[in-house]
């Protein structure tokens, strides 16, 4: 089952905290065929020392200027020789040991995107089911990033939208999963541990870019279907809504004002 290669890259900057662990939780794993490609973005305090402590664990190390982190990203993907990548950046790290040779046996039935659980620091993010793909889920959620696989050849066409900031990540996986009518699989391991906090931890900017991308890639008369699911597809108003439609007498009152409206 080795012969499946992952690409783990990295992206760090300024990390020198956190950059230890996570190299650790990769160099550690008990699956052997693994490309681990580390991109640090010139870091200005000591994150590129702690890199180059576990060189000769590390297949290729780039410490140089970039654009933001998905243009690290992009970098680390072009040079990716891997049947699949995964991201684990800088203060995020692999649940155990035995995280990807768990996660391999999925990666044999060769889906586009392999999604596993990640355990953050208030919850744990289980990976969706493939049912509940779709626009409303994109719009409002988004596959957990370092708990996925992703085939190396789609990264390698597609690639992170570095004009994002936040979301890139999730505007990858609506282009394959959804535009793209790609394949998936919900796989039942722990793959991740990830930091609540960083720049997707902003909700609202985050939900801001997320909205105005999803619009660009969609017909302009699809752009009042992404407000609406944005208002109202959260639980308190489902709730709600749900309540209400099982009401007869506001159903009544409905009814009879539809009937004596205007027809246009």
């Amino acid at each position: 089952m080795e012969n499946i290669k992952v690409t783990v890259i990295t992206v760090c900057y300024n990390a020198y905290n956190t950059i230890e662990n996570t190299i650790t939780s990769i160099i550690n794993q008990d699956y052997r065929n693994i490309e681990f490609i580390v991109i640090d973005g010139n870091s200005k305090d000591k994150t590129i020392d702690i890199v180059q402590k576990y060189k000769n664990r590390i297949n290729k190390i780039i410490s140089e200027p970039d654009k933001g982190i998905y243009d690290a990203m992009n970098k680390g993907i072009a040079l990716a020789t891997g049947d699949y990548c995964i991201f684990m950046n800088s203060g995020d790290s692999f649940f155990d040991y035995k995280s990807v040779s768990s996660a391999v046996p999925f990666l044999t039935e060769n889906s586009d995107i392999v999604s596993g659980i990640a355990t953050l620091e208030n919850q744990i993010w289980y990976p969706a089911k493939e049912s509940e793909l779709s626009l409303s889920f994109f719009v409002t959620k988004s596959l957990n990033h370092q708990a996925t696989f992703i085939k190396t050849t789609l990264l390698k066409k597609i690639g992170y939208d570095s004009s994002l900031k936040i979301v890139a990540d999730s505007i990858f996986f609506f282009k394959i999963l959804i535009l793209g009518n790609g394949s998936y699989k919900a796989i039942p391991v722990n793959i991740a541990k990830c930091e609540d906090s960083g720049m997707s931890g902003d909700r609202e900017a985050s939900y801001k870019e997320l909205q105005m991308a999803i619009k660009t890639l969609l017909p302009q008369r699809m752009s009042k279907d992404v407000d609406f699911i944005h208002y109202y597809c959260n639980p308190a108003v489902i709730k709600i809504g749900n309540l209400l439609h099982k009401c007869k007498w506001l159903k009544k009152i409905w009814h009879f004002y539809k009937r004596h409206q205007k027809v246009r």
